[in-house]
């Protein structure tokens, strides 16, 4: 973040009166939390991995910890559902706020903290992830029948990691890396350059680099795909008429059928891997997942590539296929939120389903919604590549 990210809004009506970028959707809820708490000096919202995965069971967190206590209350609400950035997940918050609990969860949404200034929210920040990590710890023990052996040591070693985090370093599921605009028109040369870019914050997040991956990206204007693979630097150029079973062939068979497609992801990583042992379908939890990914179908066994195509013709943008998953993005910027969007989903599904709770959903109508604007941007994408042009405006959360 920079300076010239920052904005003012005024809390009495939420009007931005300073600043260039535009004020966060959000901007309401912390309004009207400092409003309810006029001592307060800070506000900060979160998608923290483990909290977040709390907020999926839409339940109160009770505070055992006496320092914990001390910092956030004796009971942490969860705020019943709403969809992001509305006014009405702002009012069920500001209705919820007390003088004597300083954090609050939201149900298949995330956290926020109060503080007297920053450093005080971001104590108690770390002070519920902590808490939420205690809590599920308990459980996932109590459990431990209900897991392949090696997801169980996954979680149980994620729990037990969270305070030995550093304050700053916690993962957040707040969005990654700003996404690139560029140009409506790409040259082959700009999708390659782009497609390196892609493959190095893959890596740098640890979600390409093992054997067996692979990450493509359309040619605009042409019926062809570029090809990487973590052990290479060399580009592959391959047509779509590409058949075979090898990962090109898979690759060409999904553009293909979906001509909305501007990126490929397929590969392992720790948490779409235990997806795989989980005899369940992992639903829509998240705002941002109903958003941008959809449904995600139960996982394919490997090798069956016709049925990992079944699998997104109905528009979702994720499969999982054998211990790796499938990602598409209508852009190459996309793909890389959209698969680290997932993940994020992921590790909080697995972390919450491990507890043995029942895990909360978002609404019907919510995914109704989203899937209908996610339907309109794969139009929009399919018909800016029939014109050979990378569609814009489709790179943010």
């Amino acid at each position: 973040m920079a300076a010239a990210d920052i904005c003012i809004v005024r809390l009495s009506d939420g009007k931005q009166v300073e600043g260039e970028s535009s004020a966060s959707v959000e901007s309401g809820l912390h309004a009207g939390v400092l409003l309810a708490r006029p001592e307060c000096g800070a506000s900060v919202h979160t998608h923290q991995p483990i909290a977040s995965a709390h907020t999926l069971l839409g339940r109160p967190l009770e505070v055992h910890d006496e320092v914990h206590c001390a910092l956030l209350g004796r009971t942490i609400p969860c705020v019943g559902y709403a969809p992001s950035g509305t006014e009405k997940l702002a009012t069920r918050v500001a209705r919820t706020i007390k003088p004597d609990t300083h954090a609050y969860l939201m149900r298949n949404h995330g956290v926020v903290c109060v503080g007297i200034d920053a450093d005080e929210a971001m104590r108690r920040v770390a002070a519920l992830e902590s808490e939420c990590a205690a809590f599920f710890l308990t459980r996932v023990v109590d459990n431990s029948m209900k897991l392949d052996a090696a997801v169980h040591a996954l979680v149980i070693d994620t729990l037990e990691s969270v305070d030995r985090m550093p304050h700053q370093s916690r993962e957040s599921a707040n969005p990654p890396d700003p996404p690139r605009e560029r140009g409506v028109k790409s040259t082959a040369s700009e999708i390659i350059e782009r497609l390196r870019d892609a493959k190095e914050r893959f890596r740098a997040k640890g979600l390409f680099g093992d054997e067996g991956d692979s990450l493509s990206m359309r040619i605009p204007g042409r019926e062809e795909l570029v090809l990487v693979f973590p052990d290479s630097n060399d580009v592959q150029t391959k047509p779509f008429r590409t058949k075979g079973n090898d990962a090109a062939g898979f690759h060409a068979a999904i553009y293909r059928s979906r001509k909305d497609a501007g990126a490929v992801l397929t590969g392992r990583t720790q948490w779409s891997s235990a997806l795989a042992t989980i005899d369940t379908t992992i639903p829509v939890l998240f705002d941002e997942q109903a958003r941008h990914i959809a449904k995600t179908g139960k996982p394919v066994v490997a090798g069956r590539n016709r049925c990992v195509l079944g699998a997104l013709a109905g528009g979702g943008n994720i499969a999982i296929h054998g211990e790796q998953r499938v990602c598409i993005g209508t852009t190459p910027d996309r793909v890389v939120l959209n698969a680290e969007l997932f993940e994020k989903c992921a590790k909080a599904f697995v972390v919450a389903y491990a507890s043995g709770h029942r895990v909360q959903k978002v609404p019907a109508w919510e995914r109704f919604v989203a899937g209908r604007r996610l339907r309109k941007d794969q139009k929009r994408a399919a018909e800016s590549y029939a014109a050979g042009q990378v569609p814009q405006g489709m790179n943010a959360y």
